[in-house]
């Protein structure tokens, strides 16, 4: 899940299109919380591009590793 500000929610979405995350749930507050699906490797990208572009301001945390059906 990653909790960032509605200026960083624009980023987040690119990111997630360049790294083939699929954004699940997204939940629309005073920040922009939304719950993403991708593998251990994108996942590691995201957080890293996600804190350069943020300045560590943005908040991702690890829900839960689950399985999920990949259309080719």
């Amino acid at each position: 899940k990653v909790c960032t500000d509605y200026t960083s929610y624009g980023k987040l979405s690119y990111i997630a299109a360049e790294e083939n995350i699929i954004l699940k749930d997204t939940v629309f507050t005073e920040n922009v919380e939304v719950t993403c699906l991708c593998d251990d490797i994108a996942f590691g990208r995201l957080r890293a591009k996600m804190a350069e572009i943020t300045a560590g301001k943005c908040k991702i945390e690890l829900l839960e590793n689950s399985y999920y059906q990949v259309e080719s």
